[in-house]
């Protein structure tokens, strides 16, 4: 198996360009340690694993679904828009290495959405390295890092810290000593000592070579197969690192076998769709995303009678086929069960296991004649059966975390 091994400098500019992802990849899921951690590797000269990619053959363009990179995270999540790849000269998928090349987009070019405590909104920051930190010496908590953080900005006071925004050292290809030169003269008006403006020119040398020295990232390209060639090698190449559940699983099938529909796009909006329901009324502080995409899509094979302690080998086209021509049926009576919790007083916050909506919906399912929230007198003695139902199945506690 051969493998090409390059800088990061020279793989940047091939994401959302040549380099895109596949409908079956989950969504970025790392959060701002996780992306510290990775550039605090590299500043160390660690291993950080091998890519895996696909080269997309030409008359298989059309068949594809092609998503851009996210270049702005979020403590809120974020969903990778889609993208018309029609015209490009060559079409790579990213199988294996979306988080780590989507940290290094962010830490490089882009920004994340920092959660500010009881606020409604968040702040976007950028990541700043510590040019005044020794990442050989441990720090007061006896850490040994080098100072890699998100921030508003460069300038807000930090006794004992120079902070340099790391997406700066894109300018500087090529020219280290015109960088080094103007860190020098900026720190020697603030009066620091000489050797702390040692230490501030060896980190930032350090990193020159993180961005366009160090051949860091090494890559595997696959170029046979067709989509379910691909699944195959994303499903293995993903036993690892980030795990993969058993919904991530089930999606990255849907997404193959769902013809005239993007199963992605429309589960992921249909959980959003759902929660938004389920926290009408509440502040943006008090939101909680209490419907995951893994209960939607468990729902869809307990709705169905199938078994739920299913395997890949298990997720095949008749399935899948079977949740499509069911799916309008499956989304009425998902809908309506939140719509009724929520008018029950169930809110996110307070439904402290989603999967006590999974015997409401089957019943709706099964009787799509009842209408939890209509004025017939028998669909309201229904409701409140309905209603005392859950409310006791969640106080006492009779469903767990585990949808199976």
């Amino acid at each position: 198996m051969s493998y090409t091994t390059e800088t990061i400098a020279v793989v940047l500019p091939k994401l959302n360009n040549s380099w895109y992802l596949p409908a079956l990849q989950r969504e970025f899921v790392w959060d701002t340690e996780r992306i510290c951690e990775l550039f605090d590797s590299l500043m160390r000269e660690y291993p950080i694993s091998s890519l895996l990619t696909w080269k997309v053959p030409d008359d298989a363009r059309d068949d594809v679904e092609v998503y851009r990179f996210l270049n702005q995270g979020s403590d809120f999540g974020a969903h990778n828009t889609r993208e018309r790849a029609y015209g490009a000269k060559e079409l790579t998928f990213v199988l294996d290495g979306q988080q780590r090349l989507t940290s290094l987009l962010i830490g490089l070019k882009g920004t994340y959405e920092i959660r500010r405590k009881y606020a409604r909104t968040g702040e976007n920051q950028r990541l700043h390295l510590d040019l005044l930190r020794n990442g050989e010496t441990a720090d007061d908590q006896g850490i040994v890092s080098f100072g890699f953080e998100f921030r508003a900005n460069s300038t807000s006071a930090s006794r004992g810290s120079e902070w340099f925004e790391v997406a700066r050292i894109l300018r500087y290809e090529g020219k280290l000593d015109t960088l080094l030169e103007e860190t020098k003269s900026k720190l020697t008006r603030f009066h620091l000592t000489e050797q702390e403006i040692d230490l501030a020119t060896r980190n930032l040398s350090r990193l020159h070579s993180v961005v366009y020295q160090d051949e860091s990232l090494t890559y595997h390209t696959e170029t046979q197969g067709d989509q379910e060639r691909m699944l195959e090698i994303f499903v293995r190449a993903n036993s690892g690192g980030e795990p993969l559940s058993r919904s991530d699983l089930l999606l990255s099938n849907l997404t193959v076998h769902w013809k005239g529909m993007n199963a992605r796009e429309e589960i992921k909006g249909y959980v959003d769709e759902l929660n938004d329901k389920l926290n009408r009324g509440l502040s943006r502080s008090q939101w909680k995303a209490s419907i995951s995409q893994d209960f939607v899509l468990k729902a869809c094979l307990v709705l169905l009678d199938l078994p739920i302690a299913y395997r890949i080998s298990s997720f095949n086209k008749a399935t899948c086929d079977r949740i499509s021509d069911y799916w309008r049926d499956i989304k009425e009576a998902l809908t309506q069960t939140v719509e009724a919790a929520s008018w029950f007083g169930i809110t996110g916050p307070t439904l402290t296991s989603a999967n006590a909506l999974a015997p409401i919906a089957y019943y709706l399912y099964r009787n799509p004649e009842t209408h939890l929230m209509s004025e017939s007198r028998e669909d309201a003695a229904k409701a409140q059966v309905i209603r005392r139902w859950l409310i006791m199945a969640l106080l006492n506690g009779v469903f767990g975390g585990s949808s199976d």
